[in-house]
């Protein structure tokens, strides 16, 4: 399971649940209510080898405008989310 959190620029960070948002990243992340149950590979990966994953809002837009043939998967956008939270 994993805690989803988004800033003001609307930037996405995905932690392990029950993890703080790392010190490092500094900024004011706003908690989302769902912990989210499955994610991406790309997402996955990123949490093991750093502990978190951040996604930028302009960065995904900039790949989005260059290869609007951009897949959902491709991008690590999450999969599920459990509503028992």
């Amino acid at each position: 399971m994993y805690d989803v959190y988004l800033n003001g620029r609307n930037d996405l960070l995905v932690v392990p649940r029950g993890s703080p948002v790392p010190s490092d990243l500094g900024g004011n992340w706003r908690k989302k209510k769902r912990a989210v149950r499955s994610v991406s590979e790309l997402i996955r990966e990123d949490v093991q080898r750093l502990g978190y994953h951040l996604r930028s809002l302009v960065e995904r837009r900039a790949l989005l405008a260059t290869d609007p043939r951009t897949d959902e998967v491709a991008l690590g956008y999450l999969t599920s989310f459990d509503s028992s939270n």
